[in-house]
């Protein structure tokens, strides 16, 4: 499964950093314990959570898709950029699980492009 609409390269203090995947239905696994979607930062190489879903920053919204036939919904992540966030190069997380036509489920684990935060 891929990203239907990607982040763009570059954003502000007070942009909304915001990309679509292809994805499940939340209800398929509620994520107990974890989180649907992460906002990470590069630091030394290295992809920190930097925000989750749990934050005010964050949206995470699902929309079924009318052709069922697809087991696919839309997922989509949204993150408002604070004065707290740094400058740096981050990207958005998806966790998440899918139905197959046989109705088993199946993790998902998809990320945005990197982009830049510019304070």
């Amino acid at each position: 499964l891929t990203r239907r609409f990607d982040v763009e390269s570059q954003y502000y203090v007070g942009d909304v950093a915001s990309a679509t995947f292809w994805g499940g239905n939340p209800r398929n696994d509620l994520q107990r314990g974890g989180s649907f979607f992460d906002v990470e930062q590069l630091v030394s190489g290295n992809w920190t959570v930097h925000r989750s879903d749990a934050d005010w920053e964050t949206e995470f919204r699902w929309e079924p898709v009318p052709d069922a036939a697809t087991f696919q919904q839309h997922i989509i992540l949204k993150w408002q950029i604070t004065d707290l966030s740094g400058n740096g190069t981050y990207r958005l997380h998806y966790h998440g699980h899918r139905r197959d036509e046989n109705a088993d489920i199946h993790p998902i684990d998809s990320v945005s492009s990197e982009f830049t935060v510019i304070n």
